[in-house]
């Protein structure tokens, strides 16, 4: 089996976000704001409002 080549993962965040990320790990936005745990929104929302609602074509099982 291949050794997969490491990438560098960014994510930015605010400072008080990072307890939830550290008890119950990265989710999508969806999530965060369902579950209570996105306090303050930094991201463009027009940018984030056009991506949530475009399709992703992927196969069966993503």
């Amino acid at each position: 089996m291949a050794v997969p080549v490491p990438i560098r993962l960014f994510h930015i965040t605010r400072l008080e976000h990072l307890p939830s990320i550290a008890q119950h790990g990265l989710c999508c936005d969806a999530d965060a704001h369902a579950e209570g745990r996105l306090t303050v929104e930094i991201g463009n929302t027009e940018i984030k409002d056009r991506r949530k609602h475009r399709t992703v074509p992927a196969g069966p099982g993503g």
